[in-house]
């Protein structure tokens, strides 16, 4: 086999991967959430074995469970995800996160920021040095760049995945 066919069979192998993405950010009829619902259908179609959620599904799904308070309930979907994409709405989203990206699991996250936030003091130095953030325009939406970045991201986490190393 070619080596350029090993890369393509690679690559369908990590398109079939079963991944558990969660994908967290602003509320329906909310700045953001539209942006959630395409990065969830462009990541369902790309991962087709995975399982791309939003967060606001896990209650219709019955997945939360309602006797731990919801910073545990935060935790625990953490701990079930290999991959927990952030769309950041605000600066109240920022100081949300801040807390469980530097948790044990801060390597799953993928904060997904628009530019106007980038310099904002909430943004913290913890945040950034993990590396886990990517800034976006509204000329990254409308071309779909940023579509591609998180796509590229899943990919390595099912790389990772698929050669055995902790996600």
């Amino acid at each position: 086999m070619s080596f350029q066919k090993r890369v393509q069979a690679i690559n369908e192998h990590l398109r079939s991967q079963q991944l558990a993405i969660l994908i967290w950010g602003p509320p329906p009829n909310s700045p953001g959430y539209e942006l959630r619902q395409h990065i969830r259908q462009n990541l369902a179609s790309e991962f087709y074995n995975s399982e791309v959620l939003l967060s606001d599904e896990l209650e219709a799904k019955d997945i939360l469970s309602e006797e731990l308070p919801i910073r545990e309930r935060e935790l625990l979907h953490v701990a079930a995800s290999d991959l927990v994409i952030v769309v950041v709405g605000s600066q109240g989203s920022l100081a949300e996160v801040d807390t469980l990206i530097n948790s044990i699991f801060g390597h799953k996250f993928l904060l997904i920021v628009h530019e106007h936030l980038k310099d904002n003091l909430l943004f913290s130095n913890r945040l950034r040095s993990k590396g886990s953030a990517v800034f976006y325009s509204g000329d990254d939406l409308k071309s779909g760049n940023i579509l591609e970045v998180i796509a590229t991201r899943v990919r390595q986490v099912a790389l990772a995945k698929m050669v055995g190393l902790e996600v």
